[in-house]
């Protein structure tokens, strides 16, 4: 049975390990959807921890008052470490 497209397009936001999609297909992916979609998914991602780091990027492309909407109390931690994540990964590295 064949999926229409749009199921298949839902899929791979559910299981990216399981597409060809590359992360970074994902995140380019997430950062086309509304911010509260996007920001479900980054807690979506988040929760699972092979995908932590997915969840954490898409976070930081998020207001903190939706993350707010999303993770509830956890809102503060998770738009810190996104913050970090994304300061540490983008910082040049030392020779």
């Amino acid at each position: 049975m064949v999926l229409p497209s749009k199921q298949n397009n839902i899929s791979k936001f559910l299981n990216p390990e399981a597409e060809e999609d590359s992360y970074i297909d994902m995140y380019n992916a997430a950062l086309e959807l509304e911010p509260f979609q996007r920001a479900m998914m980054a807690q979506y991602y988040y929760q699972r921890v092979h995908l932590r780091e997915l969840g954490l990027r898409i976070s930081a492309t998020c207001e903190f008052h939706i993350l707010q909407r999303v993770f509830g109390s956890g809102a503060e931690i998770i738009y810190e470490q996104s913050e970090k994540y994304i300061r540490d990964t983008d910082a040049p590295a030392e020779i």
